[in-house]
């Protein structure tokens, strides 16, 4: 009833003339002055109102448009608002900024774009500026070269060597993390005047000026306890004592001395111990005394232990990951352990733990909640290499199998050049210990450019971590290989076709790398060994070493140095055990030299087959430049060699009499005879690892036998 009489006082005011022509004026307006506002929601699409740009020359259309992609989503779904475009607008220009063009300015209009009604950028670029220097006053206490760092950013030039690209945010963050780096060095009064910007007269360089007030350094002279101080923690309190004395003081120093201290208290089962940390400055001296007031309250011991929220996981499989036991003292570092140990599960979204009361003030009852994650796993993985072609790997994981926490799983793979399935069951605390224990049955079936291996057998291993990023695994492996197809005569002892390996395997290695798809950091090192003989059920006798080193240096914000080194080598057995294809090294391929197609450096037999050899090494230098976006260019040198280099034919031998003439012969060309390859590599990078372009160009092709001049890979995945 409101809303008609409502319309009725409307029309009823339109009977006055004057009244009706402001009205259509107003109405005439709107529409024809602001024709987006006349629109309802998701009224438009971009086909029907395109979005155009003019003065736009340094950054691509589509990198705009992906830049404030999703201001552009709810520009068309609310109606073409303008609000939405002034939110575009905006985020363009800081695309701009961000790239170094500090003056730039993006503005649009409703206007005609491609014959149609439309909204139409314009982009004022203005000039790039570089950053010339950047000149710090007030630094007295640390060098220029520690704390410019702080600033680091975009670099132009290719691969990223030339100077820095203007960003001001980038020096405001770089401002800001001199100012943390001061308070965290005791400079608590640190302040940093606002940058200065002088820029010279084409607006192209800019010079910053920054000034630091670095204040006074306080250091902490004294740390005095007083309290409740059991006799037996005074060296640990000591120890901290000479640890922070004259060290730089800041303030979250207080709390972590508070926490170290009932740390050790709580490690004694005190676990009402409390304590009270106070912090004493001389602002002339920068001298910095602290007082610890510690109550060590009552001995608790824990009574009881109450698991809440597992369905599937059994309850005493998380009993047996808390190293706390009913009966025995409440210890602080017990009750972290066992969280931790409960998260490293990965069988919980979520873990609590509580220290309920039941009376006794000296007892406690330990409450643990868990929140149990899906266990049930299927995957899928597709891949692609210059050899494979394409590769497939499809599987099914139960992680929580019985609710002990051991992992089944089963899986298959094939590819246009073999097929594998494997079935294997992981207790990652073999017997509750840290050792994790592993039983797989395979069968794996793969062509090679000189012969087809099809293999099945089982492998048992045990696997432990000995420090922070060292890992130890032992393992047995008994499998049957039959060889057929052979391209290859067996030039180093004749051929084996059919055989039977039973082998330990032991393995180490350090891993400090910051990614293990995409490393940026750090460094990866292992050596492994192999011993096979009748004793462990192989019909063949060798030892096998292999050693590999990866190291990643950053270079810049957005370039790494890449460096592999891996050598291998096989000794055969007292007898002259004949090595198999299958179990020789070769070289060549696109994770080896990538002047070579696979398989194809070393040793050639009269029939042009490449027989492989019982030692190889292969090097590998990568500059990985990260372009923009997902795309990215290496430039590589890649060298490597097989050991023997020349078949038995070409040497005029033929047939290695005894163990010591063989490894004469491969000793002699272990560093022999290197082939070589110089090229360049596209990537895109996706969450799989990257898929690789590389063109690989081979400095010096030999004619006998002959090589060619370059090879073509395509393949997902890092080369190492």
């Amino acid at each position: 009833m409101m809303t008609i009489m409502r319309g009725r006082k409307l029309f009823s005011n339109l009977n006055n003339p004057s009244r009706t022509i402001f009205f259509l004026t107003l109405l005439a307006l709107a529409v024809f002055t602001q024709p987006v506002w006349a629109a309802g929601p998701n009224s438009e699409t971009q086909a029907d109102f395109p979005i155009g740009f003019e003065g736009q020359k340094a950054i691509t259309e589509p990198s705009l448009k992906e830049a404030a992609a999703a201001e552009l989503s709810s520009f068309y779904k609310n109606g073409l608002r303008r609000a939405d475009a002034d939110d575009a607008a905006f985020q363009m220009e800081r695309l701009y900024r961000q790239s170094g063009f500090a003056f730039a300015k993006v503005s649009y209009r409703y206007a005609p774009v491609l014959g149609k009604p439309g909204l139409l950028f314009t982009l004022s670029e203005g000039p790039r500026v570089e950053l010339q220097t950047i000149s710090l006053t007030g630094n007295s206490a640390y060098a220029a070269a520690v704390l410019l760092p702080f600033y680091e950013g975009k670099h132009s030039g290719f691969p990223g060597l030339g100077r820095m690209i203007f960003n001001k945010t980038e020096i405001d963050s770089g401002a800001s993390g001199i100012h943390d780096y001061y308070l965290s060095e005791g400079y608590l009064e640190v302040t940093l005047d606002p940058p200065q910007y002088e820029f010279s007269p084409d607006r192209s360089r800019v010079t910053v000026k920054q000034i630091i007030h670095k204040g006074v350094r306080y250091l902490i002279h004294d740390i005095a306890y007083t309290g409740d101080l059991l006799e037996k923690l005074q060296p640990s309190l000591e120890e901290i004592k000479l640890e922070i004395t004259e060290k730089p003081f800041y303030r979250r120093q207080e709390l972590a001395l508070k926490d170290r201290i009932l740390q050790l208290y709580g490690d004694e089962g005190y676990a009402d111990a409390t304590v009270t940390v106070e912090a004493s400055l001389n602002s002339t001296t920068g001298q910095v005394s602290l007082q610890a007031r510690i109550r060590s309250g009552l001995l608790i011991t824990l009574t009881q232990v109450e698991v809440f929220g597992n369905t599937v996981t059994q309850t005493p499989f998380i009993l047996s990951r808390l190293p706390a036991k009913p009966g025995q003292l409440l210890r602080r570092n017990q009750t972290n352990q066992g969280f931790s140990n409960l998260y490293a599960t990965g069988l919980f979204s979520k873990v609590d733990l509580s220290l309920e009361k039941n009376g006794n003030p000296r007892e406690r009852i330990l409450q643990v909640a868990v929140y149990e994650v899906p266990y049930k796993e299927l995957f899928f993985e597709a891949g692609y290499g210059s050899y494979e072609w394409l590769r497939i790997l499809a599987g099914f994981k139960e992680k929580n199998i019985f609710g002990t926490g051991r992992i089944f799983r089963t899986e298959a793979g094939a590819s246009f050049k073999g097929e594998n399935t494997l079935i294997g069951l992981t207790d990652p605390w073999f017997l509750n210990t840290e050792v994790t224990g592993d039983l797989s049955v395979f069968y794996r079936r793969r062509e090679e450019p000189e012969y087809i291996s099809q293999k099945f057998g089982s492998t048992a291993q045990f696997s432990k971590q000995l420090f922070e990023h060292m890992y130890l695994s032992l393992g047995y492996t008994l499998d049957s290989t039959h060889l057929f197809n052979l391209q290859a005569d067996a030039d180093l002892q004749g051929i084996v076709a059919n055989y039977q390996t039973g082998a330990i395997i032991l393995q180490t290695y350090y891993d400090t790398r910051n990614n293990a798809l995409y490393p940026s950091a750090g460094q990866k090192t292992s050596f492994s060994s192999e011993f096979s003989t009748p004793v462990f059920g192989s019909q063949i006798t060798y030892n096998r070493f292999t050693f590999g080193t990866q190291w990643f240096l950053p270079i810049t914000a957005s370039s790494v140095l890449a460096l592999r080194y891996d050598t291998g080598l096989i000794v055969p057995g007292e007898g002259l055990d004949v090595i198999p294809l299958d179990r020789r090294f070769y070289n060549g391929g696109a994770n080896s030299v990538r002047s070579f197609q696979e398989n194809e450096p070393g040793p050639v037999d009269p029939q042009g087959g490449h027989p492989g050899g019982l030692a190889n090494n292969v090097v590998n230098l990568e500059w990985r430049q990260h372009l923009a976006g997902d795309v990215g260019i290496n430039l590589f040198f890649d060298t490597g060699n097989i050991s023997p280099n020349r078949s038995r034919e070409q040497v005029g031998v033929p047939i290695y009499t005894t163990r010591a003439e063989l490894m004469q012969a491969v000793f002699s060309d272990y560093f022999a005879d290197f082939r070589s390859a110089l090229g360049v590599g596209l990537e895109y990078f996706l969450p799989i690892g990257p898929a690789r372009l590389d063109f690989g160009f081979n400095p010096n092709p030999s004619t006998t036998p002959k090589e060619a001049a370059y090879a073509l890979h395509f393949s997902i995945g890092m080369v190492f």
